[in-house]
């Protein structure tokens, strides 16, 4: 995890570390160019070098740089841009060096001048620092299009020249790095795209002590990327069930779009809720039953073309009793009905829910109902549906996606998940988080789907809204990441990003912490959260049996979840079953008496061994006594000892 800060939070550290900790500038930017050099160092032997040098404090670091390089065997170049007059302080002192050397730096003076440079193997670009904030242009734009045009390193200083450090976006033109050496802390531009694609691999160079300086601890955003350690899972208890880990409504699925359903289903149980609790349409059960078996499918009334109707509504509030999450969404169609059963869920269920896709169009026209919501909702849009709930084109959405996301969560008190290249999960406060992992070959119908899956996974075991939507957020790219190394970018599929959710989970679990259950959520909030959503007690969670396995050729039997309990085994499986289902659980209880009372027998004779082993102890240890106030009686006397007579 690495704290990402704007330019303007840079820059009060940079004065933190002169003013308070009293750090020269020049001493700041003398370690800045030794990063710089120990990265060009670690890929290069001494080779042909041009720094190209604007003339503020970024061009000093490349004044300072190249000073550092030229000591160390390089043959260097240095190349300027703009006027020697507007040299800053400590870069008119790097610069300095370089005016008593033969071969000066040239100031260009047009563009002609670019071609007449003769070619280097490494180019630094210390152009433009973090500070950048107008299009660019000029002998600026033309020296970023050499740079860019070169067959060699290219190493940008504290940030590629032409990149927002604020939001990433390229100011007309920029410069394209392999390797990108900032310092002290990432800027938020490193990490949102595009800049973070021309940013090349990031080194962060600490160049000073900001010990004591609360900026930092008071930064609003963080960056994760792939691998990252401080991303972790506990483990899980051994005395664990499904019910500690959650029961997940998921709302999904329409005639066409059943798919939608299954690839939710399948990636919020490979995130691990206990329980998967599937409601659709008659056309999507079918289909759930078939390819999620471990879920639980419950059928609504169905409509017009395969749609909901609008009695769907009306069994939302007996369905969600006792669940611990709800997620709503992917693939569910668009229509009055699916506008009925937002509204129901968004209103009268206190859990966690999670929104996305057709539900999110449903929401649209429907804000303010969030501002009547019952417990913590969850929003995950692409940017096109964003543009539709925001009402802001979506051009100028990612053009600054981290600030309308916060802006969007804060106003209306959600969590919202952003999806992109770089997603940012936002929370009601004004925090985000950047997350960075995921991979190329994600970008398919469906994956959407899958993220909501986990995220209401996570949510269901009882994660708070924003920890479940970054930690889904997180894995999913994982696991999409491990697809792609499997399965290539080109040729892999949503649910192969299902397939190794596992596989990114298990990278992530710790054995330090412990793993989130319900029970623990709802321990430790139990003045907040109404506790008929969270049940405690096992005879509540195993209210809705869970063996559910619909075992079927042809036509599918449809079952309601509340007529479950009266199910009949399929004669098929009679031949397979040693004794009925109520005659089975009679001898479990029957087993597990008889266990209990081996288990009392056990103690009751380990206490009387104990006794009796006590009892021995005193006896010996009284004759002992015995023995000695005799012998200390007969050496008043004067008597001997007696003797152990002798045999043999």
């Amino acid at each position: 995890m690495h704290i990402a800060l704007t330019p303007a939070q840079m820059r009060a550290v940079d004065k933190y570390m002169i003013e308070v900790k009293k750090i020269p500038g020049i001493l700041l930017m003398e370690n800045a160019a030794y990063g710089v050099f120990d990265s060009i160092r670690a890929e290069m032997e001494p080779c042909s070098v041009q720094v190209f040098c604007g003339t503020g404090n970024n061009g000093g670091d490349g004044l300072a740089a190249a000073r550092i390089l030229l000591s160390n065997g390089y043959d260097v170049q240095v190349v300027m841009i703009g006027k020697q007059g507007d040299l800053s302080g400590d870069a008119q002192i790097n610069y300095a060096f370089f005016e008593s050397q033969d071969e000066k730096p040239l100031w260009l003076a047009n563009e002609e001048e670019l071609d007449e440079l003769a070619p280097a193997e490494v180019y630094v670009d210390a152009l433009f620092g973090t500070g950048l904030s107008r299009p660019v242009e000029g002998l600026y734009a033309a020296a970023i299009r050499h740079i860019n045009e070169q067959d060699a390193l290219v190493v940008s200083v504290d940030i590629p020249s032409g990149v927002n450090a604020q939001t990433g976006a390229v100011m007309g033109m920029a410069v394209r790095a392999e390797i990108t050496v900032t310092f002290q802390y990432p800027k938020i531009g490193h990490f949102m795209f595009p800049g973070r694609e021309y940013a090349g691999e990031v080194a962060v160079v600490k160049i000073g002590v900001d010990d004591g300086c609360d900026i930092p601890l008071q930064a609003t955003v963080c960056a994760y990327e792939s691998d990252d350690e401080d991303m972790c899972l506990g483990q899980r208890a051994r005395g664990t069930n499904k019910g500690s880990y959650g029961r997940l409504l998921l709302i999904a699925g329409s005639t066409g779009m059943s798919g939608a359903a299954v690839l939710a289903a399948r990636a919020a149980s490979r995130a691990g809720a206990g329980l998967v609790v599937a409601a659709s349409t008659e056309s999507t059960v079918g289909v759930l039953q078939g390819n999620v078996p471990e879920a639980i499918c419950h059928m609504f009334p169905g409509g017009i073309d395969g749609r909901l109707s609008s009695l769907a509504a009306a069994e939302i509030e007996e369905l969600g009793q006792g669940k611990t999450a709800i997620a709503i969404g992917p693939g569910l169609g668009r229509g009055s009905a699916e506008t009925e059963l937002i509204e129901e869920v968004v209103l009268n269920h206190a859990v966690t829910k999670v929104i996305d896709a057709d539900a999110l169009y449903a929401l649209h026209d429907n804000l303010e109902i969030l501002e009547q919501k019952r417990g913590d909702v969850i929003l995950t849009p692409h940017p096109k549906e964003f543009s539709m709930l925001c009402g802001l084109p979506v051009d100028e959405i990612l053009n600054d996606p981290l600030r309308y996301a916060v802006k969007f969560a804060v106003e209306h008190e959600v969590v919202l998940v952003l999806k992109g290249s770089t997603t940012v999960v936002a929370d009601p406060f004004g925090n985000a988080s950047l997350v960075c992992a995921g991979s190329p070959g994600m970008a398919k119908g469906g994956s959407g789907d899958v993220l909501t899956g986990v995220i209401a996974g996570f949510a269901a075991q009882g994660k708070d809204a924003y920890e479940a939507a970054l930690m889904g957020v997180y894995v999913a790219g994982m696991a999409g990441e491990y697809a792609a190394e499997q399965q290539g970018e080109y040729s892999m599929t949503p649910m192969d990003t299902v397939n190794y959710i596992g596989a990114a989970i298990e990278e992530m679990l710790v054995d330090y912490i412990e793993a989130d259950t319900v029970q623990k959520k709802t321990s430790d909030s139990l003045d907040e959260a109404e506790t008929s959503d969270f049940p405690l007690n096992e005879e509540a969670l195993e209210a809705e049996e869970a063996e559910r396995e619909e075992l079927f050729t042809g036509e599918p039997q449809r079952l309601f979840e509340q007529d479950r309990e009266e199910e009949e085994s399929p004669a098929f499986l009679e031949k397979y079953m040693d004794e009925p289902a109520e005659e089975h659980d009679k001898a479990l209880i029957a087993e597990e008496e008889e266990l209990e009372q081996e288990q009392r027998e056990l103690v009751r004779d380990e206490t009387a061994e104990a006794e009796e082993r006590e009892s021995e102890e005193q006896a010996m240890e009284a004759t002992q006594e015995m023995k000695r106030e005799i012998l200390q009686e007969l050496s008043r006397k004067g008597e001997s000892s007696p003797t152990r007579r002798k045999i043999g």
